[in-house]
């Protein structure tokens, strides 16, 4: 039992869920989907599960006194294992992610060395720019890596491509740039609940910022905002009707009644409706 409530502290299903989606989001979007292979889809999958892992971790190393507020059944915070230990497993689980995206090809090495490069700097002080107001681009940045690993995975070993690159097309590229916006702005839903733990820590959020009430509204707002912004970009009266009323749904859940699950239940269901739409336009 005490094995399975570590992996559960580590893994985080719903966020380790979000990183595969963007993967398959842009591998969708490549224009030659049909001759991809499963292989550059495997690829960049098994890459961000470990890379976000090597993320979780390392944060959760640097952010121990603020999950002893705010999530105290995480392993380090309830002392189900030493640092050293942790830390290790976050150096495997780096290699590992990183092995898998130089298999990809070199666009996606970059990628995984800057996501690496990324976490770094959000969570290791002396600049753990988590601590910023403005830290959550940070987390965009990393969602659009997990977009552009999906697209741009090329398994080169059967082809001795390794630097081969690909330009990425009009639709792709506006979709990733939504993704970032998007995913700079919605982990302020969840930092809502570390408002005293970061208090404590002394982080600027939009929280400590704004105030805890006057935060919630901006981000109850926000959040409405960007669910309708994949209709604005895949037009047509469904995709707007469906948009709103998730968005709504998604806003209200949050302000109202600090329903973090609601809110990312209506994130995937708003991200499997595109996810189709986008396949319908594929094949």
């Amino acid at each position: 039992m005490r094995g399975l409530s570590l992996l559960k502290g580590i893994v985080r299903g719903t966020r380790t869920l979000h990183a595969i989606m963007m993967v398959i989001v842009g591998y969708i979007l490549r224009q030659d989907l049909p001759h991809s292979g499963i292989t550059n889809l495997i690829l960049p999958t098994i890459s961000v599960i470990f890379l976000w892992q090597f993320t979780t971790m390392l944060n959760d190393i640097y952010d121990v006194e603020i999950d002893r507020t705010a999530h105290p059944e995480r392993p380090l915070a309830a002392g189900e294992v030493s640092f050293k230990k942790y830390f290790r497993w976050s150096l495997y689980a780096l290699a590992v992610g990183l092995l898998f995206s130089f298999l990809g090809g070199f666009i996606t090495t970059l990628l995984g060395l800057t996501y690496a490069f990324l976490a770094v700097i959000y969570s290791v002080p002396p600049v753990r720019i988590r601590n910023r107001w403005y830290g959550t681009v940070i987390i965009g940045l990393g969602s659009g890596i997990y977009f552009g690993m999906g697209y741009w995975t090329h398994f080169w070993i059967l082809d001795s491509s390794y630097l081969s690159m690909e330009p990425m097309n009009y639709l792709a590229a506006s979709v990733g740039l939504i993704i970032i916006f998007s995913l700079s702005i919605a982990p302020n839903i969840t930092a809502y609940k570390d408002y005293e733990g970061d208090v404590r820590a002394g982080a600027s959020t939009i929280y400590t910022v704004l105030g805890k009430e006057r935060g919630k509204r901006a981000v109850g707002t926000g959040a409405f905002i960007l669910f309708i912004l994949p209709a604005f970009l895949f037009f047509t009266w469904w995709n707007l009707a469906i948009s709103t009323m998730l968005g709504i749904f998604a806003s209200v859940s949050f302000m109202k009644y600090e329903c973090y699950n609601c809110v990312f239940g209506a994130y995937f269901a708003v991200l499997l409706w595109y996810l189709f739409f986008i396949l319908s336009w594929s094949f």
